[in-house]
């Protein structure tokens, strides 16, 4: 059996199990948005993708996105940027596809947003 080797940008299935509280849970499709030069442990921070629903619209760490050939997803989704979490590649099931560089980048952006971080420019 080929060893798991997810790479940055790429949709995978991670199991989220097990969680506590609100934390999202069960097998769901997750970006990863570690990058590939640490790609040498067998850990990846990941971003949940989870189900679309219209009362989402406002919340500025939740990004749309449609299914479509290249992220392989069935359904509209939502990417919950506050969800960011770190797992070993253990829980990755399959790869269904991946993000484009224009997705990423929002992400991304998303992200320093939750994080607090206000560049002085």
């Amino acid at each position: 059996m080929p060893s798991k080797n997810p790479k940055y940008g790429e949709i995978w299935l991670v199991c989220f199990e097990p969680q506590v509280g609100i934390e999202i849970k069960k097998t769901r499709p997750a970006i990863i948005i570690s990058i590939d030069e640490l790609s040498s442990l067998p850990i990846r921070t990941v971003i949940p993708i989870k189900d679309y629903k219209p009362n989402y619209e406002g919340f500025f760490s939740l990004i749309p996105i449609q299914p479509n050939k290249l992220n392989g997803l069935d359904k509209d989704s939502t990417i919950d940027c506050l969800q960011l979490k770190s797992f070993d590649i253990k829980r990755f099931e399959k790869k269904l596809g991946k993000v484009s560089k224009e997705e990423i980048e929002e992400i991304l952006l998303v992200i320093i947003r939750c994080l607090g971080y206000k560049p002085s420019i």
